[in-house]
């Protein structure tokens, strides 16, 4: 809930998105945004989106893999949203279908 950050003075809807991209660019490795996209409406709401791309590593993996992502960023009256769709082309795991499949269904009630 934005109430969530009412201890943050001023806390806009861009300071919130800007506040969130800068905690993901401090704990995914080698982390580089790609693309940002120009602000946008849909369906009332506008939307922050930028592609992004960082290599994930885990315990289970000898190596880090590259992966992709895409972030798309949102607010409604009560809420702030903050939607987060990864992929690896690397290991040839690719779902640009699906990632605009589900940016279009998105509604808010």
């Amino acid at each position: 809930p934005k109430s969530d950050f009412d201890f943050l003075k001023d806390a806009t809807f861009e300071k919130i998105a800007e506040m969130s991209l800068q905690m993901a660019e401090s704990f995914l490795k080698d982390y580089e945004i790609i693309r940002r996209y120009d602000t946008y409406f849909m369906n009332g709401n506008k939307f922050f989106e930028y592609d992004a791309k960082y290599l994930f590593e885990h315990i289970n993996s000898e190596e880090a893999i590259p992966t992709e992502l895409k972030v798309l960023k949102t607010e409604t009256e009560h809420f702030y949203y903050d939607f987060n769709m990864h992929q690896s082309s690397a290991k040839n795991q690719i779902a640009n279908e699906e990632f605009a499949f589900f940016i279009k269904s998105l509604k808010f009630i």
